[in-house]
């Protein structure tokens, strides 16, 4: 399921572009849209969502600093902006916005640009990744690449299986902040210093995990339990998609 969030204090706007995207039916899946009327509202849910539309000029918070701080939340989520007034800035651009779009009296830019923006939240939907900062630039990589995380003096080692081998890739990001971006997505702390992402296990015996790649990492006793848990959650899900009920 796709969960598309619209965040726009005009209902009638956010009534025409649910509509709009139930008639392409380019999403087989189903789709939940949650629809918000300000910034403020929607910075309250703790929701993740795949596509957000947001509005610039909003009564309260405006789009431009609700985008700010939903980035700090979600990384991940594609964003769009809709305004009917305001023209790009360059801070806009910042939040990294898939499309910038302007409203007029029909929708028509919007009708247009709508089958990229359904058809890139399920391309990013397959593939998954995350964002971080490397030597001062900013990169993104796909999450299931990603084997593990662990502490490097005061960088994250990052350690990945590319075209077969195994790369290390170093940020400035703390360990802890990507577990916050990553726990929903098949990530968990073995031990206080190494994050596992846990579709890349292949064996785990007792107090240790072996990665794809060989790697080994030991389960420490403080986040055994948690550890244990999650993976078994993991283990279950994995089983009903491959299996069925």
């Amino acid at each position: 399921m796709y969960r598309i969030a619209i965040c726009d204090d005009e209902q009638e706007f956010r009534n025409i572009l649910i509509e709009k995207i139930e008639l392409l039916n380019m999403v087989t899946t189903n789709i939940e849209f949650v629809q918000f009327s300000s910034g403020e509202e929607l910075l309250s849910s703790n929701q993740k969502f795949d596509l957000l539309f947001l509005d610039i000029q909003m009564s309260g918070m405006d789009g431009n600093e609700t985008a700010r701080i939903f980035r700090n939340k979600d990384n991940m989520c594609l964003l769009v902006f809709c305004t009917g007034f305001q023209q790009p800035l360059t801070d806009n651009f910042k939040v990294r916005p898939f499309r910038y779009i302007m409203k007029d009296m029909y929708y028509r830019e919007l009708f247009k640009e709508l089958p990229d923006i359904l058809n890139e939240m399920i391309v990013t939907r397959r593939q998954r990744y995350i964002v971080i900062t490397k030597d001062g630039e900013v990169n993104r990589i796909l999450l299931d690449s990603i084997l593990y995380l662990t502490v490097d003096g005061r960088r994250t080692k990052v350690v990945c299986i590319m075209s077969g081998e195994t790369v290390h890739i170093f940020c400035r990001e703390k360990l802890k902040e990507l577990y916050n971006e990553l726990k929903q997505e098949c990530f968990e702390f073995a031990h206080t210093s190494y994050l596992v992402n846990m579709k890349r296990i292949i064996h785990v015996n007792k107090n240790m995990i072996t990665l794809e790649n060989h790697d080994k990492v030991y389960i420490s006793r403080t986040k055994s339990k948690k550890f244990n848990s999650r993976f078994t959650q993991f283990l279950n899900r994995k089983f009903r998609r491959e299996y069925g009920d």
